[in-house]
This record gives structure tokens, sequence and C-alpha cells, in this order.
């Protein structure tokens, strides 16, 4: 419910000041939930299938307020919830920043009480059973997460957040402790993400933080086709149980110049440590790429998030010697996560002269549950700092003829 999703999208210049951009004045700025937006008191969480973020940006400004309105929200998922939000603003202000990156805080400024929350009970009117009342109160400046310099594929700069905070104050003032949580909760969590964009007379123009300049991916002619190819052993591992693929297939599709691409993976050829088969099932996920670092340098970092439709990309190690289906020893399954930190990218020619790029892959805070098998013989339960090891060069092709593919 990107509550508090105005995350802030108020941010850092590459110069003195800081500043959040855009192409041209007055500027609407809209914030869209990517993904679900939580927010919990340890008891009680609500989500908003629906909202409405919208603030004024009339120059180049280190702030923005944002007037949020909710719709089609839960509570756990399982209950109905309403959240009045009228006389209350989100104010965003800038944090840390390096190059096209940096962290958010928010200000949360009601007239009254502050933001009301109500949860009914299951199948009732919202008039009939109340269950709770939350209230989140006037704060902040609170820390709320990240914030990106993106490019969209039509080639338009917006900005993405990944929101996180886990100091927000929420009082409840109906409903019980049992079913409803403390009185009092000065760390309540909000998880979610959103992009922020910008439109002037409804079309649609560039939003930006701090520096203009982008690390963009681009290819000699478009569409291109990239591909990643493993140039050494590339390991997962979660302490216990490491896996490894001899052959990968690693796909994507870049149409235009953009600060990201998305990867369609699938492995095979896989073997899990102790001489065991393995079996990686891919389908309905994929990886995206980011890339950070200085405007024009030839190197810079990476972050990659990974996206699926269902439980997430499922690992299973089966006994050695044996058929897939007979003796399987344990089963992982990496959710959808990120962007984390990801390892570097290089600039590099091949022999031909075609631009590659060259990838060192290395990570160290990688999700990773068990979900089958003991834990003495597969692991942790949930792993929060599973590693990847590895290396890559990516390559494009149009019209299957290698072209040239850089990042700058």
């Amino acid at each position: 419910m990107a509550l508090l999703a105005a995350s802030h999208v108020a941010a850092a210049a590459a110069q003195a000041s800081d500043q959040m951009e855009a192409a041209q004045y007055p500027a609407t700025v809209n914030l869209t939930q990517t993904g679900e937006n939580a927010l919990s008191n340890g008891v009680r969480s609500v989500a908003c299938g629906t909202a409405n973020l919208t603030g004024e940006l009339s120059a180049p400004s280190s702030t923005i307020t944002i007037t949020p309105a909710y719709s089609e929200c839960t509570g756990n998922g399982n209950t109905t919830a309403t959240v009045n939000t009228e006389g209350c603003t989100y104010t965003l202000h800038p944090e840390e920043v390096t190059s096209s990156t940096g962290t958010a805080e928010v200000t949360l400024s009601c007239s009254g009480a502050g933001m009301i929350i109500d949860i009914w009970a299951t199948g009732k009117a919202h008039n009939e059973t109340k269950l709770c009342r939350l209230i989140v109160p006037s704060q902040g400046p609170t820390p709320i997460g990240e914030y990106h310099n993106r490019v969209d594929a039509e080639g338009n700069e917006y900005v993405e957040l990944t929101l996180a905070s886990s100091s927000l104050v929420v009082n409840r003032t109906e409903g019980t402790a049992l079913n409803c949580g403390a009185a009092t909760k000065t760390n309540a969590t909000f998880a979610g993400t959103a992009d922020a964009t910008a439109s002037s007379e409804e079309e649609p123009i560039d939003l930006w933080i701090g520096s203009h300049n982008l690390n963009l991916i681009k290819a000699t002619n478009y569409p291109a086709t990239v591909n990643l190819t493993q140039t050494g052993e590339n390991a997962l591992s979660n302490g216990v149980r490491s896996v490894a693929c001899a052959s990968a297939s690693l796909t994507g599709l870049l149409s235009a110049p953009s600060s990201t691409i998305t990867i369609t993976p699938a492995y095979s050829e896989c073997t899990g440590s102790a001489h065991v088969t393995a079996t990686i099932n891919t389908v309905g996920c994929t990886y995206t790429f980011h890339f950070e670092g200085e405007a024009g340098a030839s190197t810079g970092n990476l972050r990659l998030s990974i996206t699926c439709s269902g439980a997430g990309i499922i690992i299973d190690t089966w006994a050695p010697g044996k058929a897939h289906n007979e003796t399987k020893l344990c089963r992982f399954v990496l959710p959808s996560q990120g962007p984390t930190p990801f390892g570097e990218y290089h600039n590099r020619e091949d022999e031909a002269g075609n631009g590659y790029l060259e990838l060192t892959l290395s990570s160290s805070t990688l999700i990773m549950t068990r979900t089958e098998g003991t834990a003495l013989n597969c692991g942790a339960a949930t792993k929060t700092n599973a590693t990847y090891l590895g290396t890559a060069d990516a390559t494009a092709t149009n019209e299957e003829e290698p072209i040239d593919l850089w990042i700058d």
C-alpha cells in the first residue's frame, strides 16, 4: 500500500545542493506501487491494492509534498481495512547520495490525530464489526529506504523506490492488544516498492534526483539480443550446500538504452556439493540487472533483482546415482528479492573489436530458504546471507550478427 511510499523522492544533486528535477515545470509527480506495500505493527499488517500518491513539482527542489489516498485495502490479507488520509501529507527529504542512488526519509504531517486505519471483521460491512483502529500520527523525518534513478523502455527517466522502515510510530485506539497489537508501537515496519514518474500536460517527462547522467546499457543497433555466458564456475551456497551448473541460458532483449536489463534464466547439467545431482526450476522467474557507477566510467557496480510469479527459483538436490524422482536430499527456494549488491561490470573489447561486458559476480546477501530436507544435510531453514560467486560475459547480437554492447 505504498503507505509512506512517498519514500523520498526528493534527493541529492551531483553538485552542492540536493535536488529533485523534471524536464519541465510544473510537473505532476505520481508514485505507483510496483509490488505489495505493507505496514505492520507486529500483529496487524495492512496493504492496499490501489494507491493514489500525487504531488506537484514547480521547480528543482530538495523536498516534494505528496497527497495520499488508498482503497481496496486488507488487513493481514483476509480482513477488510479502510485507510483515512484526510488532512495528511507526506513530505519527502534527501539523504546520503552516491551518483544516481541514495537513501530516503519521509515526514508524515496531519492536521488531525493522524492517518486512521480501521480493520473490519471478515465479511462484515464497514459499519458493522470493527476489530481494530490504528492511527499513524504525524512523525518524522524517518528513514524509509532507497532511491535509484532509472530509465524505462521508452527512454524516460524515473525514480525507483525500495521502501523499508522499522522505526514508525503506530497507535492502537480501539480493539484488544491480542487482536490488534500494542497501544503504542514505536518500531512498526513498512516494506514495499514503488516508481516515481512525472508528466507535464499529461505527457510523460523525465524525472530524476541529483545526477542527470545515468549509467545506461547500450548496443549498436536495436532491438539487441543480450546473452550472458558463464566464463568460470558460478556457484550459489547457503553454507552447507552449494550448487553450480555447467550449462546456463541467460537471455534478454534491449530495445533502447536502459539503466536495467531483464534476463530470463534456464539451467542444466547442475551439481550440488558432495557430488550430488541438482535440478533448478526457473519457470516464472527473471533477473533484472541494475547498473550503477559514475557516468561515462567504463566500470561500475551491479545490483540484482529476482522476480518470480510463484514461490521462487526451486533448487532440488538428489542422492548420488539416483534418478531425479527417487531420493531427494534437499529443496531450496530463492524467493523474489532485491535489488541486492551483485558485483561489478567492466567494458571490454574482444579480438574482433566488438564491445562486451565482463561481469564479476559476487554477493553475500541473498535470501535462500530450505523447504525440504534436514538442517544437518541442507542448512538453515532461512538463510539471509547466502553467497554467489562467479564470472560471466554479456554480449549482444542483432539479426544474429554480433554488435557492440557497453555501459556509459
